[in-house]
């Protein structure tokens, strides 16, 4: 891929949007490609967002292919070197700064990986939305930080204040008709249940549970990764209150 230097700004940036969504997917070896492609791209530009997300992007592939220190090196020099003086070129952004809080994520996810809670919770504070009318980006950003503030109040041993956290979550996910039934909804779905339980609420759970997976078995997709998911959790709840989950087929718990 060989482009002059007269091509148009606009192309490049294009391109370069291109090249770090196609990164997601196919194997390892097109993910770094096309990493490295989108650097050569944007090579003197500084344009926020587009550094912000190519370092979310080469982050992540670095951490999937087993690069752990090179992964948390990218967010660090990102966030504590590069971050400040592009917001500054440029009129601050919420893409940008949604983008910056998915670094500020992964920074985090990396710090609770290695115990380090308190840290990792500071980290996530740090980022707030731009304004008082939030972008939808900022919204999505928002929602996976407060997920994972959630899961370090679990971690911490705190399921009360988890479990208020992320019942927060789900409640505000449940005013947008496009959360319900994804798997982000199920994953958050599946530690709320989890939260009552430690707290004593099988019940509770159970009500949560049944709901979806009773959805799921409608459209015949309880046995995805997310469907397997929940009945686990829903397993949970039985085994809390020493119930055969044999003699409930109608739960959509998987038997051998």
């Amino acid at each position: 891929m060989a482009l002059e230097d007269a091509e148009p700004i606009s192309f490049r940036h294009e391109l370069a949007a291109c090249l770090l969504a196609a990164s997601r997917f196919s194997n390892a070896k097109w993910k770094v490609e096309a990493i490295s492609r989108t650097k050569k791209l944007l090579e003197g530009d500084d344009d926020p967002f587009l550094n912000a997300w190519l370092a979310y992007r080469e982050s992540s592939v670095m951490r999937m292919s087993g690069m752990t220190e090179e992964s948390e090196r990218v967010l660090h020099t990102f966030l504590r070197v590069k971050a400040t003086p592009l917001a500054e070129k440029s009129e601050l952004t919420q893409r940008f700064n949604a983008k910056r809080g998915d670094l500020i994520i992964s920074l985090s996810e990396n710090l609770v990986r290695q115990g380090k809670l308190a840290e990792a919770k500071a980290e996530l504070i740090e980022w707030e939305q731009l304004s008082t009318e939030i972008s939808t980006l900022e919204k999505l950003t928002s929602r996976a930080r407060n997920m994972t503030l959630g899961k370090i109040l679990r971690l911490q041993g705190k399921f009360k204040e988890a479990l208020e956290q992320l019942d927060s979550v789900l409640q505000s996910g449940l005013l947008n008709d496009y959360f319900k039934g994804t798997g982000w909804y199920r994953v958050l779905l599946s530690e709320v249940a989890g939260l009552h339980c430690e707290l004593g609420q099988p019940v509770e759970a159970e009500k949560l549970l049944l709901q979806e997976l009773a959805s799921m078995r409608e459209k015949g997709t309880q046995n995805i990764a997310t469907g397997r998911r929940l009945q686990m959790s829903l397993a949970e709840t039985f085994l809390q209150r020493n119930i055969d989950t044999l003699v409930r087929p109608q739960t959509c718990i998987l038997v051998p």
